[in-house]
C-alpha cells in the first residue's frame, strides 16, 4: 500500500521477464490517502506526496504486459479518482467506485 512508482516498476518488471515463468502474474497497488496533518495510520500519505503513481501512469506502465494490475484509491483523494480498477496492456476496467 502506498508504494511508489519505483516499487510498481520493479514488481511488473520481475512478473514480465522470461525468466519469470509466471502463467497469469498480478500486481495490487493501492493506495489509501489522508487529509493533510490528519492520517489515519502512519502508512498514510497525502494527495500531495510526490510518491503517487496516477491511474493513467499505471496505464502506460501496462504497456505489452500479460499480467492485471489492480490499482485502488481511496479517502482524501484530492485531484485522484476513487475506485478500484483492473488494468492490463494499457486497458482500464473500473470495478468499483469508491
Amino acid at each position: 500500500m502506498n508504494a511508489t512508482p519505483g516499487h510498481l516498476k520493479e514488481d511488473i518488471r520481475r512478473l514480465v521477464h522470461p525468466d519469470a515463468h509466471v502463467e497469469q502474474g498480478f500486481v495490487v497497488h493501492l493506495y489509501r490517502l489522508s487529509p493533510p496533518g490528519k492520517p489515519f495510520s502512519g502508512r498514510d500519505w497525502t494527495a500531495s506526496h510526490g510518491g503517487i503513481v496516477s491511474l493513467e501512469d499505471v496505464v502506460n506502465l501496462s504497456q505489452g504486459a500479460s499480467m492485471g494490475i489492480y490499482y485502488g484509491m481511496v479517502g482524501a483523494t484530492g485531484e485522484y479518482d476513487r475506485g478500484l480498477w483492473r488494468i492490463q496492456d494499457r486497458s482500464k476496467e473500473l470495478l468499483a467506485s469508491a
